[in-house]
């Protein structure tokens, strides 16, 4: 679970290893922040998947903040210091990938909706016979409940 900017914070900074010195707390904040609005959670995040992919997050933007930083030092007269460069791009691009793939894969972990809500309204042809011909349409047993709960079955 986590409960604050700053208990996110801590954790990227031990994901992060030593380029976690390169960084500052208003840089880990501003990824968190950023983690937060991209997935349209709020704290605290309770759900361990939400937790975790919240962190995953957050680490991806704290690493484009040192991807933007690297690009100013991409130079220095005629050698070329691009491979911190290239080995954050080639990170963030594989975090995207894990991240575009669990939004296509496990679509239902990322939203506020309990599934029961996603789909509208059951519609059908308001009428129901038994194997007599008896019409059973007012019957309990086929009501169809418009404002259905997540415990509803």
């Amino acid at each position: 679970m986590l409960t604050s900017l700053e208990e996110i914070t801590e954790r990227v900074k031990v994901g992060m290893g030593t380029s976690s010195e390169l960084l500052t707390d208003e840089g880990y904040e501003a990824a968190a922040t950023e983690a937060l609005a991209e997935l349209g959670y709020e704290l605290p995040v309770e759900e361990f998947s939400r937790a975790s992919w919240t962190i995953k997050r957050a680490k991806r933007h704290a690493l484009f903040i040192l991807y933007i930083e690297s690009a100013n030092r991409f130079q220095y007269k005629q050698i070329r210091l691009n491979h911190r460069f290239d080995h954050y791009h080639k990170i963030i691009e594989a975090m995207d990938k894990e991240y575009t793939k669990a939004l296509e894969d496990n679509w239902l972990d990322f939203l506020d909706a309990p599934p029961n809500h996603l789909f509208g309204t059951k519609i059908d042809a308001g009428f129901a016979y038994d194997i007599f011909g008896k019409d059973k349409t007012y019957d309990f047993a086929n009501y169809v409940n418009f404002e259905p709960k997540a415990n509803d079955l």
